[in-house]
């Protein structure tokens, strides 16, 4: 070994695994005296005293840089080398190792992206019900009247009887059924749908020629 410290004093060398916390990995030695050698860092001038019992093989030597082994993983810290110590991370338990969790245990981080994930499921649900509310019949509201376009003021009196009051701007006529709680609506005398006590339409339909009544209801002020 004292052979192979003094043919490191005149090649550079680099150490393997590297010191941490040195980013350049390319050493010379300095002194070879006593139980631990002085290397010096070749680009940062850093200088550090290594026991020789930590160095293993010596290879490369047809190299123009020298390989040496470390036998242990050093760090450099507040000026001095010393054994780099690795957290132990603890691993959860193998199958059949007798450790259990507690029935019902959730570890904590589980949790929190559990309760991440609900809040965020119910914001959306919330903006759903927001976007589509103005396109929803009020509840309890009857899905239809089964009337239709063709359907005249006289056809709908026939239909649902006398209207409890009668409403109108002309071109539109409302007819006003309490017991239903709805407008039915009528505009150049002919049936284009039907909106709530609120003025929220409940019932529009196509008309040949003019579409669908629905923005026009949705437009309609109250009479």
């Amino acid at each position: 070994m004292p052979l192979q410290f003094g043919a490191l004093k005149r090649r550079p060398f680099a150490l393997y695994p590297p010191i941490l916390n040195i980013e350049h990995n390319e050493w010379r030695v300095r002194q070879t005296t006593g139980p631990e050698i002085l290397v010096t860092n070749l680009k940062s001038d850093v200088e550090v005293w290594i026991p020789k019992r930590l160095i293993g093989d010596i290879s490369g030597a047809d190299e123009p840089l020298l390989a040496v082994s470390l036998l242990r993983e050093l760090e450099y810290k507040a000026g001095s080398l010393r054994p780099y110590e690795r957290r132990v991370i603890e691993m959860p338990a193998p199958p059949g190792s007798g450790f259990a969790e507690p029935p019902g245990w959730t570890p904590p981080k589980l949790r929190g992206r559990r309760l991440a994930a609900a809040l965020v499921c119910a914001l959306l649900a919330a903006l759903l019900l927001v976007v589509l509310a103005p396109f929803a019949p009020p509840r309890g509201a009857e899905p239809a009247l089964g009337l239709t376009a063709s359907d005249d003021y006289a056809s709908v009196v026939r239909r649902l009887g006398p209207a409890a009051e009668v409403h109108e701007r002309p071109p539109y006529r409302a007819l006003w059924y309490p017991k239903r709680s709805r407008y039915v609506v009528l505009s150049d005398g002919r049936y284009i749908g039907a909106l709530d006590s609120s003025w929220h339409v409940i019932d529009h339909v196509e008309r040949p020629g003019h579409g669908d009544t629905a923005l026009v209801l949705r437009s309609l002020p109250r009479f």
